[in-house]
């Protein structure tokens, strides 16, 4: 029997509910995908209460795998809009950027992704411990490279930031931001025993970015044929058997 899949999230959720609109279902069959819902701008979004989706997720079978796309902008948010200080910072493994002005101590950027991902972890750590079975996060998609498409698709945050001014931060600064959170998901997720679920590398370009191909009608997100690239991984994750620790819980 096929493992049911469930995916719950936010706005980076809205990539695979895309997807399976658009056919993805016949990639993923049976996937549902729902978007948390919450109060944004004074507006509400989404279309299940966490009390909800907990509900579902209890009642699921043992061999379910759930697939969280929690949060996930924290990189953009910090990032995306050129600092009045500009800063740079060390990640092991990449090169300090030419001219970007002050170092900021690595710790210090991590505690700020570690306290920022606090939300999004009590909410995955919720999702896990009413799950019977797998839980993933979906790593975030990248930053985009294309400045000028981001100009025209800019969210009214980034405008209120002062972007039209300023403008937005060096290339290879976002791309190090979004690296740093990734290295953080990884080791917080992992903590509470979820799984953060790579980036799909047909959706990068040679040098980290999110393709052009995949870019949603924003500055940040990625769009239904990204969606469809993170169904396909889903689908091959769920004809894995479950884990040890999953069957652990079982008996």
């Amino acid at each position: 029997m096929t493992r049911p899949v469930l995916i719950l999230g936010d706005s980076h959720a809205d990539a695979l509910k895309g997807a399976l609109a658009a056919g993805g279902s016949a990639i993923c069959a049976g996937a549902e995908a729902f978007r948390l819902a919450k109060i944004k701008n004074g507006k509400p979004f989404g279309d299940l209460s966490l009390d909800k989706a907990l509900a579902r997720v209890r009642a699921l079978p043992r061999d379910a795998l759930v697939i969280c796309a929690i949060g996930g902008n924290q990189h953009q948010s910090f990032g995306l809009v050129q600092h009045q200080r500009r800063f740079d910072f060390m990640l092991p493994g990449t090169p300090l950027l030419e001219g970007e002005g002050e170092i900021v101590p690595f710790n210090a950027l991590r505690a700020l992704f570690e306290q920022s991902l606090g939300r999004d972890l009590n909410m995955a750590q919720a999702i896990r411990e009413a799950a019977p079975g797998d839980v993933l996060q979906l790593s975030a998609p990248p930053p985009k490279a294309d400045e000028a498409f981001m100009l025209r698709h800019l969210d009214t945050m980034f405008r209120d930031m002062g972007v039209d001014e300023i403008g937005f931060s060096a290339p290879a600064l976002r791309l190090k931001l979004w690296r740093l959170q990734l290295l953080v998901s990884r080791e917080l997720y992992g903590k509470i025993g979820v799984e953060l679920l790579p980036n799909p590398p047909a959706t990068l370009t040679a040098d980290g970015f999110l393709a052009p191909d995949f870019y949603g009608a924003d500055a940040t997100h990625a769009n239904a044929a990204y969606g469809r690239e993170v169904l396909a991984q889903i689908e091959v994750r769920r004809q894995q058997a479950p884990t040890v620790a999953t069957q652990a819980r079982r008996n």
